[in-house]
């Protein structure tokens, strides 16, 4: 059976500048605490719920989030899928995380 860890993405992998989705905002952190999990032989999803709540587009969230993997590749980190909330302005926050 795999050992998975549901990562969040920001505060976790990345630094939370408050909804963050600009690539020029991006700055990769808690690396090395992953790292010791990955050589354990743990798996990683990354799940967000930043998609939206009108703040920015889902193209401007698949641009971030690209750029974030091929950071991530290249720290040879690996992950099994990112999963994220498709959250707009009017979705109640019991749905929610």
């Amino acid at each position: 059976m795999d050992k998975i860890i549901f990562l969040d993405r920001d505060g976790t992998l990345n630094f939370d500048k408050g909804h963050t989705y600009k690539v020029d905002d991006f700055k990769l952190m808690g690396l090395k605490a992953s790292k010791i999990l990955q050589n354990k032989g743990y798996k990683f999803i990354i799940v967000t719920n930043q998609a939206g709540r009108g703040l920015f587009s889902e193209k401007d969230y698949f641009k971030f989030r690209d750029y974030m993997h091929d950071k991530l590749k290249k720290k040879e980190y690996r992950f099994l899928r990112n999963i994220f909330a498709r959250i707009t302005k009017n979705t109640e926050p019991e749905n929610i995380k």
